[in-house]
Formats: structure tokens, sequence, C-alpha cells
């Protein structure tokens, strides 16, 4: 991708740099979680495309294209989690005693444990933030279990079905001690 931006090695690093700042101000200004993350996927996303081969004509201009789809990709994933935080607050920690805290904390851990080893590895592994976009490496840990991207996402669900009620069962247990 260096070569691509200038022939000149010194010159291509100071482009590079000139265009990470641009989309970190662009991502800014959108109000999207991480804008150094996310300009460094916009970064990677564009190397692999000329990895591939494909021929770029204007640089920048791709690099702007590419930061809007990440920005609205962004921006949907938040509104997703945003809802889906809002359907467990009911579960969320307000303004709530350490102790409380610390219950909750230890019923999840106990949950967790109640799952089968190999449930339980796959849960924390499909929740892991790793070095690829979450996508991509789900992608990636789909193929290793041997199941479809589909099918790994509905194995994590009924895991997570199975811990929510575990998870409830424990903080009403707790809860009935409390009072």
């Amino acid at each position: 991708m260096l070569a691509r931006l200038d022939e000149h090695p010194e010159a291509a690093a100071r482009e590079y740099e000139f265009l990470r700042r641009r989309l970190i101000t662009f991502f800014l200004l959108r109000g999207v979680d991480s804008p150094e993350r996310l300009a460094d996927e916009a970064m990677d996303r564009v190397a692999r495309r000329i990895d591939e081969g494909e021929r770029i004509e204007h640089v920048r201009a791709y690099f702007q294209g590419v930061a809007q789809r990440i920005a609205s990709e962004s921006t949907k994933r938040q509104a997703r989690e945003g809802a889906a935080v809002d359907g467990y607050r009911p579960f969320l920690v307000t303004d709530q005693a350490a102790e409380e805290i610390e219950a909750r904390a230890g019923c999840l851990e106990r949950c967790l444990q109640c799952l089968p080893r190999e449930s339980r590895a796959l849960i924390r592994r499909y929740y892991e933030a790793g070095p690829l976009p979450r996508g991509e490496s789900r992608k990636l840990l789909a193929e290793q279990q041997g199941l479809s991207y589909s099918g790994l996402k509905v194995r994590a669900y009924r895991i997570r079905v199975q811990l929510e009620e575990c998870l409830l069962r424990c903080l009403e247990a707790r809860k009935s001690r409390w009072s």
C-alpha cells in the first residue's frame, strides 16, 4: 500500500500518516466509538484491496469512501448494541452497592462454570475482541469449530439463553436472601 501512496518511502510514510490523521478526524466528527481503531480498520481494508489487485485511481477518495462505509457500519452497530443494552437495562448496574456488583459478577462466573467446558470456551471466544473486525474473527471461529457462520451465531445464542436463565435464577435467589 505504501508503494501505491508514493514511490518514495519517506513521502509514502508522510501520506500514510496524513491519511490516518484525516480518517481519525473524520470518525471523530461523526461521533463514532474508537476513531483510531476505525481509522486503522479503514487502512487495513484498503491495503487488503490493493493486495488483492484492485486498481485504485484516486487513493484519497477511495479512503474516504471506505471510511464512510465503516462509519455507517459502526453507527448501525452502536444502535444495535444500544437496543440490546436497553433490553438488559434491568440487569445493568446503576447506583448499586459494591456488594451487589460483586454478587452479579459472582453469579455470572458461577453460571459460566455450570456450562460444559466447550460451551464456556466458545462463548468466551465469541465475545473476545481480536485484531480482526468482530465479524471476521467470528467467521474464523466458525471455521475452526466446523460450523457455518450462522450455525455459530445460533450456538452462541443458545448458550446466551442458558446463561441468562441461570443468571436470573442466581440473582433471584440472592434477592430472596437479601430480603
